[in-house]
């Protein structure tokens, strides 16, 4: 008979800190409400002024006609906040000796929010949100590769 140790890496738990991370971001939100009058209307406005259009030639994609920086600046904002939280959650999961693998899931929180902070940052002097758009695709794909690579290297040392 074979006898298996399980790590407590391994071991998962309730994942306290993903209550946390969800009460920052609610708390994030409220505070962009709070920093940006009239955001409700400048959501709306954004949202009504999407419509299919050429954007590069023989490519129709669905953006908004007019520049939004309010949204813009706000989109930035949310992601910079974003870039923050998954930090100090990543801190407190180091400190708290969490799971290799919600570790893992806030390296590549941390990656999305990068990337697209940085997007958000080009969209913000840019306003071209379909490039926007384009970025947000490509750092989540990222995110998940680095993601898998994280998940597949854990594995590999846990079986060894």
């Amino acid at each position: 008979m074979e006898v298996v140790v399980v790590s407590r890496k391994m071991h998962e738990g309730p994942d306290i800190l993903g209550g946390v991370t969800a009460g920052l971001i609610i708390i994030l939100i409220a505070l962009l409400f709070i920093m940006t009058p009239f955001l409700l209307g400048h959501l709306w406005n954004f949202i009504t002024d999407f419509t299919w259009q050429e954007v590069y030639p023989g490519f129709i994609w669905w953006a908004p006609q007019n520049p939004h920086p309010e949204v813009y600046n706000t989109l930035f904002l949310f992601f910079i906040g974003t870039l923050v939280i998954n930090v100090i959650v990543l801190i407190l999961r180091v400190i708290f000796r969490d799971s290799y693998r919600r570790q893992i899931e806030s390296i590549g929180g941390i990656i999305v929010s990068v990337g697209i902070s940085w997007a958000a940052y080009n969209l913000t002097l840019n306003n071209n949100f379909t490039a926007f758009a384009g970025w947000v695709i490509v750092f989540i794909g990222v995110s998940i590769i680095i993601s898998s690579l994280g998940y597949y290297a854990v594995r590999s040392m846990e079986t060894e």
